[in-house]
């Protein structure tokens, strides 16, 4: 990453000396008409400031589309948190659930009242291989 802000730096570095070149040379004023009344103007003023109010423009612009997008990212985030502590909280739960989970209470086989059945029994045969 400090590549790009390098490379960046000295673009932008590189276009302000030419900005600042531009002024030197075209410092001779030209009329402007403005309906109303003609004014003089230097010459740089007339190319760079508007040049300066696209890029402000620009700028906003695409601060103000990114909008969306920085809404929803802080949405998803705080989505996540909440996820993430209602899994700590069931995660608790369950630690809490299994330490003192109770066993079942083994009682005993009442008696059978009933007579046992009488079923015959099968048997392998004696004399078998």
């Amino acid at each position: 990453m400090p590549l790009i802000r390098l490379i960046v730096s000295l673009v932008l570095l590189v276009f302000a000396a030419a900005c600042v070149l531009f002024a030197i040379l075209n410092h001779e004023a030209v009329t402007v008409d403005l309906v109303i009344d003609r004014v003089p103007v230097p010459l740089f003023l007339l190319t760079l400031v508007p040049l300066v109010l696209g890029v402000l423009i620009g700028w906003s612009l695409a601060w103000v589309k990114a909008g969306k997008t920085r809404r929803d990212k802080r949405r998803e985030e705080k989505r996540a948190r909440d996820l993430e502590r209602e899994v700590g909280s069931m995660k608790a739960r369950e630690t809490e659930a299994k330490r003192h989970k109770a066993t079942p209470a083994v009682t005993p086989a009442a008696p059978s009242l009933s007579p046992p059945s009488k079923q015959p029994q099968l048997t392998a045969p004696a004399g078998g291989r």
